[in-house]
């Protein structure tokens, strides 16, 4: 029954606070950017903005209450995370805004140094933005972190907020609107958006090919546990397999469609 105890809507109090910062943080770049005469191209301002609110539907409705009960619904929160919010996030160019609004004396001490520095440059390359990323889709499926996270605690929001965070990297060396600047050609493009792919794809297979539930779903009480826990994981998989797949194409390439537009604009075509 949709009343049992385990299904409860827990206002996300941990995510509104950061959602809520990093908007405003942004909206006072803005301002602050565009005071000093250099203004955030608006479809940068609309992407980040979208983030943002695919966050809030990710968080503040039935799709994270399910989370806790369903893996089917626990995947299609990651697909909103990684492949619909993160690009958004990305396109928006955070790092590009705050070296615009910040002011000229503390832009060149301490935010021009961090960005230019060696390790931030390792930290951003596709191939380590990759790395991390693949790191963290495999850590995600390792049983005992799976089923920590499966509650409103710490682990919950650790996980999901590594997910954003690598996915962010990844789409943000595709996209090449922030700096550090990689030459981010058109040989890298796709190769990026095939690694994701295959992330993608090797995790929904071996869920997939499990013929027992392989999280604490199982253990749940009617309608969730038992035979049911293992239809939801096999739907979760299909859904990772086909869904995921087709997020990557789609936001593959509405990413590189909006930068070409931002370059223009910028006059960095």
């Amino acid at each position: 029954m949709l009343a049992a105890p385990l299904v409860h809507y827990a206002f996300a109090l941990d995510w509104t606070i950061v959602i809520g910062i990093v908007g405003l943080a942004y909206g006072l770049g803005l301002w602050s950017a565009a005071r000093a005469g250099r203004p955030h191209p608006l479809a940068q301002v609309v992407a980040f903005y979208a983030s943002l609110a695919i966050l809030l539907v990710s968080f503040l409705t039935p799709v994270d209450a399910y989370d806790n009960v369903s893996f089917f619904d626990h995947m299609a929160q990651h697909l909103l995370l990684a492949f619909v919010a993160a690009p958004l996030f990305a396109l928006g160019g955070p790092i590009g805004l705050a070296l615009k609004a910040t002011p000229p004396r503390w832009r060149s001490r301490w935010l021009v140094p961090v960005v230019d520095s060696k390790a931030f440059e390792a930290i951003t390359h596709p191939a380590a933005a990759a790395a991390s990323f693949l790191l963290v889709q495999a850590g995600i499926l390792v049983r005992p972190l799976f089923n920590d996270a499966v509650n409103t605690g710490l682990p919950h929001f650790t996980q999901h907020a590594l997910l954003l965070a690598t996915s962010f990297l990844v789409w943000r060396s595709m996209a090449g609107v922030d700096p550090p600047w990689h030459r981010v050609r058109f040989p890298v493009r796709p190769t990026l958006s095939v690694v994701l792919l295959a992330v993608v794809s090797a995790a929904a297979l071996f869920v997939l090919v499990a013929d027992v539930p392989l999280y604490r779903y199982a253990t749940f009480p009617p309608p969730w546990g038992g035979h049911a826990a293992l239809l939801s994981q096999r739907r979760g998989a299909w859904l990772l397999l086909a869904g995921g797949d087709c997020l990557v194409l789609a936001a593959a390439f509405l990413v590189h469609r909006a930068t070409l537009r931002v370059r223009v604009v910028t006059g960095e075509a």
